[in-house]
């Protein structure tokens, strides 16, 4: 299959990280892939993310087309994405199917469809929601109002004829909110190929004694208030407590201000984007996943690596992949009490998180793996295209009404 993906690029996050993965093993199966990124240079975000995002494509051998726009609805875009498309990454023949990442990326396909229909064959992917609306309903979707963000991703439903969930949960979230066809969505849960053996141990990030880490773009869905509040709580019972957050984002200023508000300048260490956070997971004796809501969080599955207790709240992504108590633990739904004691628990008896780390490694290489990931994903592309399917079998999935 020749395969074309395109979504928005204005930094680097979950979803960028899971087409990083996901583009060269396809390719190593024999499929012809390619990226199409669109750059809006008005709106937030880091031009240098956009370029070692690039830069990562490239270096594995992926054809990128690439253009910036100082609007995401711009009319030129989706059809120079149907150039692109109709061209192939050799300049030969067309793609066979173009897959899309994000709203925008779906709304430049939405406009393909309505001029060329089946000509061009579309598989979207849903990672998330508008981030405000997502944080602020993600316990009553059904809440959810029926913005210009909704509406649109609504209509483009009606367009692209396959879309998929990353987890069940923001698939269930898509369904209260009333978007379009969104229980039948399959989901394709991400998958990784970690090595057998975790890298080694870096003293240079072992800040103090206990030290729990925060990873993720400094975000307000990311919740880093509440681990900088819960920090404050915990200080009495460990006093040599130190915090590390390691991303970069809008919010990292705001940050350093709460903590220097709540005392806390002396326990909380802002590292910067770091392409090997693990690193800073291994030094530390937990990893916090504050988030009001993740698609389905890299985080916690590089804890599930580096073998490190997870502690989370019970929302969308968290719960799809943590077993309360098995594989991680889950604090009610932004109760930051109960966060502080979940905590406090494993840091007081550190033998709580032996059997909890073995179930999350075993988890992690028996079920998350990338050949899964990649297999499940051919198998929604020959949905739309059974003719590049020899043996004339797949798996059974629904498509949207």
């Amino acid at each position: 299959m020749k395969i074309l993906f395109a979504q928005n690029a204005q930094g680097i996050g979950g979803s960028e990280n899971y087409l990083l993965r996901l583009l060269p093993a396809l390719q190593e199966r024999g499929h012809e892939v390619a990226f199409a990124g669109v750059h809006n240079t008005k709106a937030p975000g880091s031009i240098a993310e956009v370029d070692r995002w690039m830069q990562g494509f490239r270096d594995q051998q992926i054809p990128v087309f690439f253009r910036t726009t100082r609007s995401y609805l711009d009319p030129t875009v989706p059809w120079w994405l149907w150039k692109q498309f109709r061209r192939g990454a050799a300049q030969q023949k067309p793609f066979d199917l173009l897959h899309t990442h994000l709203i925008y990326a779906d709304f430049w396909a939405a406009c393909i469809r309505a001029f060329v229909g089946k000509r061009c064959p579309v598989v979207s992917t849903v990672h998330g929601y508008e981030e405000r609306i997502l944080e602020r309903y993600v316990l009553e979707p059904e809440q959810v109002p029926r913005n210009l963000y909704w509406q649109v991703f609504n209509a483009t439903r009606r367009f692209l004829p396959l879309t998929y969930s990353c987890s069940a949960g923001l698939r269930d979230f898509y369904a209260r909110a009333g978007i379009r066809g969104a229980h039948t969505w399959p989901v394709v849960e991400h998958g990784f190929d970690f090595p057998g053996v975790r890298p080694p141990y870096d003293p240079n990030c072992r800040l103090g004694n206990p030290q729990i880490a925060v990873i993720g773009r400094l975000i307000k869905r990311k919740g880093v208030p509440m681990a900088l509040e819960a920090i404050e709580k915990l200080l009495p019972h460990f006093p040599g407590i130190q915090l590390v957050v390691v991303g970069s984002g809008p919010e990292l200023e705001a940050l350093r201000m709460h903590a220097a508000d709540l005392g806390l300048s002396n326990h909380v260490h802002f590292q910067g984007f770091d392409p090997n956070p693990i690193r800073w997971m291994l030094a530390s004796d937990l990893v916090l996943v504050p988030s009001y809501a993740e698609g389905l969080p890299l985080v916690i599955f590089e804890a599930f690596f580096a073998q490190k207790p997870v502690v989370a709240f019970d929302t969308i992504g968290c719960r799809d992949l943590i077993q309360n108590g098995e594989t991680g633990i889950l604090a009610p739904s932004f109760e930051r009490q109960a966060l502080v004691n979940a905590i406090r628990s494993l840091l007081a008896d550190k033998s709580k998180s032996i059997p909890i780390v073995q179930s999350a490694h075993h988890r992690l290489f028996e079920y998350y793996t990338l050949k899964r990931m990649v297999d499940q994903t051919a198998s929604i592309y020959r949905q739309l295209l059974p003719e590049s399917n020899p043996s004339g079998s797949m798996t059974t999935l629904t498509k949207n009404p």
